[in-house]
């Protein structure tokens, strides 16, 4: 099987380097079956690793980050793999193939069957140097069957791996840690600036509604009408009026992607249809964060229905803007007050027409309220611009490590075998 790097390779080796297998400098081996009790013993001092912890790597520590549990059967103990400090671990079977994580153990420690280990010989390579280069390997290239991903362990002593004096591999690891360091530094600045943006417009709405010289009221004070949406059936034949569910409404507004239709009597469509200005609230979901979210309707009248995870609101237009009771829904401290009224239930979160009635919100002359939208939608602009030019360099970033790492290893042509 022809080794591949994620770049093409040209060169040869510097001098003093050589091509090496990897069961040349180091030993492979796989995990052992693991225990089923998994309570500690010997003071929990005897870490169990599976594959699942190899994501919780931090390439900074160079530790795995896991709970201690290990079985309390002596006899079982004497049976299971353990691997020492400095190991290279990575998955060897199954779907786990294609994340491509790879960790080194920060200690002793038992593994699982599902992983294999790379135990550095010290005297001739330094583990964390067998761990760089195996960043740069995609592990898909070394199964037989892609399509149901399994590493061989004879196949793996096979891998080809360049080798320099002892001396050079520490200077090269030592500068390939700083710099990897300084990556992560600017991946955790770069989340900091996307959290920071991500708050800004409702540090801004708040802002505003504080200054307006109104008293509150009740969210029912600006509404004619709260209503649950329809339970009939919905179909993808086209069949009767288009219906808007939750995945239509937990974008900024309303998505017609994976549009679906219901078939409904003249009675309960004159209930559900749509007219503009109307405002929907997801009213419950498994994730807490989709909880409350809400869109204005402004297509197309007397056409679109909804349905029954959602509740309309039809404000009364010459009270409030839509937009503007949107916002506050989205961004302000509306939307805190409907967290603080939500319920659990079977693993769902909800709210209800009743939570919703007793929100209290500052609603100004409609003359403010446009003026607030504009302000809204001048930042919001602005910030979605930031927002895209943050993420080219997010992604500039997250390309930063393999072009490290192809800039040492892979401009050299591996032999077909050595």
């Amino acid at each position: 099987m022809k080794q591949k790097l994620m770049t093409k390779q040209k060169g040869k080796l510097p001098d003093g380097w050589k091509w090496k297998n990897l069961s040349e400098v180091s030993r492979i081996f796989s995990g052992s079956s693991a225990p089923q009790d998994r309570e500690s013993f010997d003071n929990g001092n005897n870490p169990f690793v599976r594959v699942s912890d190899l994501s919780k790597y931090k390439r900074t520590s160079n530790l795995i980050q896991v709970n201690n549990f290990v079985t309390d059967d002596c006899v079982l103990k004497e049976k299971l793999t353990r691997a020492k400090k400095g190991t290279l671990l990575f998955p060897k079977s199954g779907a786990a193939i294609l994340t491509n994580n790879r960790a080194l153990l920060g200690f002793e420690a038992y593994i699982v069957s599902h992983l294999a280990a790379v135990e550095p010989f010290e005297d001739v390579v330094i583990s964390k140097w067998i761990y760089y280069y195996f960043l740069t390997l995609d592990m898909l290239n070394y199964c037989e069957n892609p399509a149901y991903p399994s590493l061989k362990l004879s196949v793996i002593k096979k891998i080809i791996i360049p080798l320099p004096p002892l001396s050079e591999q520490q200077k090269i690891v030592e500068k390939l840690d700083k710099q990897m360091a300084e990556i992560e530094m600017m991946k955790k600045e770069d989340i900091q600036s996307n959290s920071k943006c991500q708050k800004l417009l409702a540090s801004f709405i708040n802002n505003e509604i504080s200054k307006l010289d109104c008293d509150e009221i009740s969210f029912s004070e600006i509404v004619d009408e709260f209503r649950y949406g329809s339970s009939s059936k919905a179909n993808t034949l086209e069949l009767g009026y288009p219906i808007l569910r939750i995945p239509n409404i937990i974008g900024d507004e309303i998505n017609l992607t994976d549009l679906k239709h219901t078939d409904l009597d003249d009675r309960e469509y004159e209930k559900l249809s749509l007219k503009k200005g109307d405002l929907l609230f997801v009213r419950t979901n498994g994730n807490p964060y989709f909880i409350g979210r809400c869109a204005v309707f402004n297509m197309d009248e007397n056409k679109y229905v909804f349905a029954s995870y959602l509740i309309r609101a039809r404000i009364r237009k010459e009270l409030a803007v839509p937009d503007y009771v949107n916002i506050l829904f989205k961004e302000g401290k509306g939307r805190l007050q409907l967290f603080s009224k939500a319920t659990t239930s079977a693993g769902n979160y909800n709210i209800n027409t009743e939570s919703l009635k007793s929100i209290k919100l500052k609603i100004p002359d409609k003359k403010t309220q446009i003026k607030i939208i504009e302000k809204y939608n001048s930042m919001k602009l602005h910030i979605t611009n930031v927002v895209v030019n943050q993420n080219k360099k997010s992604n500039a970033i997250s390309q930063l490590p393999q072009s490290i790492l192809n800039e040492v290893f892979g401009k050299y042509e591996i032999p077909e075998e050595v």
